[in-house]
């Protein structure tokens, strides 16, 4: 989530339909995937001496599982995680290739997304700069004052877009001019 480092669930589903409950997810998964950004397959959580003594696997009755890291451009993105109950349905090697290969492919689409998003508000910025840019240049004077004798030179330049200096000549009643800076 953002650069903290915390895990977020965006989407989950079950294949019952039953209502939505929280992703239990075990360290030992999440600390594999997220530190070695491998992906992670259990055929059988009862015969895998990493996983058959945690209570969160047991408790949520999953059988086989398995666990990918979305990774682009060597940035951690988050993961996919797949678990069946089912004894006769375990996950194999062939279903970890499809969900690495899967993953892959939502990695990319999700940093571009996010490349995407930042590009259309620097976009946004720059338009918001460049409009407060011409509405600070409407404030200075359009021409310098003629009066005999005299001549004024201005220049202005801002070091960014927008700057906070302002100038301006004010004709006085009594025919002299005022200047302010």
């Amino acid at each position: 989530e953002g650069g903290t480092g915390t895990l977020v669930p965006r989407a989950s589903r079950r294949r019952s339909g039953e209502g939505e409950r929280g992703v239990t997810l075990s360290q030992t998964i999440l600390r594999t995937v997220t530190e070695e950004r491998a992906g992670v397959l259990c055929t059988d959580v009862q015969e895998d001496a990493r996983f058959r003594d945690r209570p969160s696997v047991i408790g949520a009755r999953i059988r086989s599982f398995l666990c990918v890291p979305l990774v682009c451009r060597d940035e951690f993105l988050g993961l996919i995680y797949i678990d069946t109950g089912r004894v006769e349905a375990p996950f194999q090697r062939t279903d970890l290739l499809v969900a690495t290969a899967i993953a892959s492919q939502v990695a990319l689409a999700a940093s571009n997304i996010r490349l995407h998003r930042a590009a259309v508000a620097r976009a946004r910025l720059e338009l918001d700069l460049s409009l407060a840019e011409k509405v600070q240049r409407s404030f200075l004077p359009a021409s310098t004052p003629a009066i005999p004798g005299m001549t004024f030179a201005t220049y202005y330049t801002t070091a960014y877009e927008v700057g906070g200096d302002f100038y301006d000549f004010i004709p006085a009643p009594s025919g002299r001019l005022g200047l302010t800076i």
